[in-house]
């Protein structure tokens, strides 16, 4: 679906579709990687834009399209508190087996002081976020917005999920920093990267991180916490950040362990360690099974002569996944809708956990058996809100 409010204040609106169906991924025994869609108006009958997204959900599907019956869920998962983190996405660490595997991020916003040396040079911003050097290769990265006036937040509200499976790399990884003499290991850091307006290149100008260790020592998660960003010399404050890192229960069951996990041997190919350290970048499991859907949405063209293009004003994009993030659908952040001439860079991606013996996986079981073929939709929407 495809959502817009204008700038006169009118609602919000449906004004068109694009979606990749589960289905026919599965029948073609491929991923969708930068696929370019339709986006279409609700009657069906004009195309109004084009979306690129990319659906990397093949391995997840073979496995859960390969159970022999309805996966049993867990009693525990059963639970309405249980069943909410389950559906909840990004916005919970808790597991369908009773234990965390999976760390969830978010980028809520960003204030830079324009007071800070070089401020008025800066055309936009973004940040990347690095978890115990994991995702050097495929770095967590909001999209750049313009850097504003520094007098309002810099609304990124960027999220994903990264998978801590049992006996893979990266929980193999989270184990070991916990048990470092150097604190600073267990850093998850939040790198602040800006362009100039004279067509610079991109560079780091400043940090600000969230400990592992301390989040396990106090027993609660980081959530919206407002940190400082400093320059990358230490010296300086630059501005603040709100971001939540919500990690308790995966950390609590890593470090419960007794020894350091085992990781399996197909794990251990370049291949396998690849994927597993890729992050979104995949949706393979040390396991050898996909336990991961990532949903990428790289950009949005709005056609300008499209019916009330001219009334919009900013856009972003909505993700639902066969009806099981309704409560807590995967959100973009909100950009200018632009001039039509140029796609809108979002370069979001997030990634679903889809874990044996979930309601997630007893959804995904069930909607590949259905007589619609709908029902396997992944549908992707746009939205906008005034200024």
């Amino acid at each position: 679906f495809v959502f817009a409010e204008e700038r006169n204040g009118a609602e919000r609106k449906q004004i068109g579709e694009a979606s990749v169906n589960l289905e026919k991924v599965l029948r073609a025994g491929r991923d969708e990687k930068e696929a370019t869609l339709k986006v279409v108006s609700m009657d069906g009958k004009t195309a109004i834009g084009s979306m690129t997204v990319s659906v990397l959900a093949l391995e997840t599907l073979t496995r859960v399209n390969a159970l022999t019956s309805t996966p049993r869920v867990s009693a525990l998962s059963r639970s309405p508190q249980r069943a909410a983190a389950i559906l909840g996405g990004a916005a919970s660490t808790v597991s369908a087996q009773g234990g965390g595997e999976t760390i969830a991020l978010h980028v809520v916003s960003l204030t830079l002081d324009p007071k800070a040396p070089g401020f008025s040079k800066l055309d936009t911003v973004g940040v990347e976020v690095e978890l115990i050097d994991l995702d050097d290769a495929t770095a967590l990265k909001t999209p750049m917005l313009p850097r504003g006036d520094g007098r309002r937040p810099l609304a990124f509200n960027f999220r994903s999920d990264v998978c801590v499976e049992p006996d893979t790399l990266r929980e193999k990884q989270l184990y070991e920093v916990l048990r470092t003499p150097d604190p600073q290991d267990s850093d998850v850091v939040f790198f602040v990267f800006a362009e100039e307006r004279n067509g610079a290149e991109r560079k780091q100008i400043g940090e600000a991180s969230v400990n592992l260790e301390k989040v396990l020592r106090a027993g609660r998660d980081e959530k919206e916490a407002t940190l400082k960003v400093v320059s990358m010399d230490g010296k300086t404050a630059i501005g603040s950040m709100t971001v939540s890192v919500l990690a308790l229960e995966t950390l609590t069951r890593v470090n419960a362990l007794t020894s350091t996990p085992r990781v399996s041997a197909l794990s251990r190919s370049p291949q396998r360690a690849a994927a597993i350290l890729g992050g979104a970048a995949s949706t393979v499991s040390a396991q050898g099974g996909g336990e991961t859907i990532a949903l990428h949405v790289v950009s949005l063209t709005l056609d300008p002569k499209a019916p009330g293009f001219s009334k919009l004003d900013t856009v972003g994009v909505e993700v639902e996944l066969i009806d099981l993030d309704d409560a807590t659908a995967l959100k973009t952040p909100m950009l200018p809708r632009g001039d039509g001439r140029r796609p809108l860079a979002f370069n979001f991606r997030s990634d679903v956990c889809v874990e044996p013996d979930t309601l997630r996986e007893k959804q995904l079981y069930e909607v590949l058996r259905t007589p619609d073929p709908q029902d396997s939709d992944v549908v992707f929407f746009v939205f906008a809100e005034e200024r």
